[in-house]
């Protein structure tokens, strides 16, 4: 299949319902529908005991919104070639949503959902309202949305030394 790929022009609104995503050999970002990426279903990495405890407090963080079983976050981290790096940008994930629950108060489980697909749509590049409204556009009922993204982006400046000094992802044909 023909994957659609749009260029990443900094500014420019993604086009609705598509996620950023980087070329493992270039570096070059680009958008692209979520249908159309072709996951690695083979575990190509083995958790430390530290990263698994730490996947397991983003998981207990972000169960309810994520529904995925505790099986699949695993999998899923053990399938990412730098799975570290991955998981510092799921820590200031779920950092963020724990501030935004305390600053919200009693929430509903429909705004935990639009909470965490605003996030996530953050995490994946759109850290503007705009870009965010138009990835996932049910996210428009969701108050204070430019907040929640602020608070991912004080969470991420946490982290983000550390995943940066990290290696990139290795080219493709050099994975195990």
């Amino acid at each position: 299949m023909d994957k659609k790929v749009i260029p990443y022009v900094p500014g420019e609104i993604p086009p609705r319902g598509y996620m950023l995503g980087r070329d493992a050999e270039t570096g070059a970002m680009f958008w692209v529908h979520p249908g159309d990426v072709e996951l690695n279903q083979k575990e190509i990495s083995v958790l430390t005991d530290e990263q698994t405890k730490r996947l397991r407090r983003c998981y207990e963080i972000l169960k309810e919104p994520d529904r995925r079983p505790w099986e699949t976050w695993v999998h899923n981290f053990s399938c990412d070639q730098t799975p570290e790096r991955e998981l510092l940008a799921w820590e200031a994930f779920a950092d963020a949503y724990l501030e935004e629950l305390r600053l919200r108060g009693k929430t509903t489980p429909e705004v935990r959902r639009l909470l965490y697909i605003a996030l996530l749509a953050g995490l994946n590049g759109a850290m503007s309202t705009q870009n965010v409204l138009s990835i996932s556009p049910q996210c428009k009922s969701l108050s204070k949305l430019g907040r929640a993204l602020r608070n991912l982006k004080t969470a991420w400046s946490k982290y983000e030394t550390r995943y940066f000094l990290l290696p990139p992802p290795r080219p493709p044909e050099t994975c195990p």
